[in-house]
């Protein structure tokens, strides 16, 4: 971390006091600027208001502990491993706060990361300007996925001690809930992959390719959802009527599953839309920043041929030629800028 830029040196101060009562003023005061300055300095190096960024760094430690607990919070090296305990170490008052904060950042609550944080992700962090043009996209796209994961596992849970409710006159049907169980925790594997690759996403956003990989994936989930819930309604339609009421609320959840599939579906095809649209701007307005940058370079390059007094008279020719492409350069709509073009101009 470079200690001469005063936003790194602040960031250094709020990871060492993280769990202390911070304020923009105090933190303007450890560095010696102006809450103004410190604020506008901060969202233009980290992409992020000052308060926002104390926020999230608190939720992803919380996040951390959780995910170093069990669901009884016991066995752990952390002494006090409950919820509130947490909560009250990151300066929440309750609970409910800390619940209603995480929730808002994990797409989860506390109790739900702390049992199913194996697969399930936390929104990025990036550390580098440009990652954080998408950040806002994927951390709602991981929020969004996430929650899906919970509601899945919640089901394939439901599902496995169902079946162990399952009478002896209805045991034939033991194998077909726990086949749908194991089809449904494969659902919850893929999600998993997908939050990594939207991960990837974000730290190299030329991963253009990924992005459809990812939305077909989605897809995917919503497909064999529908394929579930066909199956689990032909089985209870064969099944008998006093089995087919036992049946019915399981058979209702895999129904309200498949529902929130479908939406989400369609929320992260929204997400990922928003994001190509950041991105292809990202990457046309680099290009034309180069693109500028090149021609400044062919001007003065040209200037410094032609100012040579009698010696410049041999490199005439080059000179124009150097000033006529950077000219044309500099005159061509970016669409109309190929490959082979500038493969012309080097040459």
């Amino acid at each position: 971390m470079n200690n001469d830029n005063p936003i790194f040196r602040s960031l250094a101060i709020i990871e060492e006091r993280i769990q202390e009562k911070l304020t923009v003023e105090n933190l303007a005061d450890c560095i010696h600027l102006s809450k103004y300055h410190y604020q506008r300095m901060f969202r233009e190096t980290v992409g992020d208001s000052v308060m926002r960024y104390v926020t999230r760094r608190r939720l992803s430690l919380a996040a951390e502990e959780l995910a170093g607990t069990d669901v009884s919070g016991k066995d752990m090296s952390i002494k006090d491993t409950s919820i509130l305990a947490i909560a009250l170490k990151y300066g929440y008052d309750s609970h409910e706060g800390f619940t209603r904060s995480f929730r808002a950042y994990m797409g989860v609550t506390p109790t739900e990361y702390r049992r199913y944080h194996l697969s399930i992700a936390s929104p990025i962090m990036p550390k580098e300007r440009c990652a954080m043009l998408y950040s806002s996209v994927t951390d709602e796209m991981l929020r969004e996925l996430n929650g899906l994961i919970v509601r899945i596992k919640e089901t394939v849970d439901d599902t496995r001690k169902y079946r162990e409710t399952v009478p002896e006159d209805a045991a034939i049907y033991r194998q077909f809930w726990e086949f749908i169980a194991d089809m449904t925790d494969a659902m919850t594997a893929e999600l998993t992959q997908t939050l990594k690759r939207i991960t990837v996403i974000a730290q190299r956003p030329d991963e253009i390719s990924a992005r459809f990989m990812i939305i077909k994936a989605i897809e995917d989930m919503a497909f064999w959802s529908d394929i579930t819930v066909f199956q689990t309604g032909l089985m209870i339609s064969r099944a008998k009527p006093e089995h087919r009421r036992m049946f019915e609320p399981i058979c209702d959840k895999y129904e309200q599953l498949s529902q929130e599939v479908r939406m989400k579906s369609g929320k992260l095809v929204e997400f990922f839309n928003e994001l190509s649209a950041l991105i292809f701007r990202d990457m046309r307005e680099n290009a034309q920043e180069r693109i500028r940058k090149t021609v400044e370079a062919g001007r003065a390059a040209a200037e410094e041929l032609s100012a040579g007094g009698e010696r410049a008279r041999e490199y005439a020719y080059v000179a124009e030629e150097v000033k006529a492409i950077a000219d044309k350069l500099s005159a061509m709509p970016l669409e109309e800028i190929t490959a082979s073009f500038l493969e012309d101009d080097i040459f």
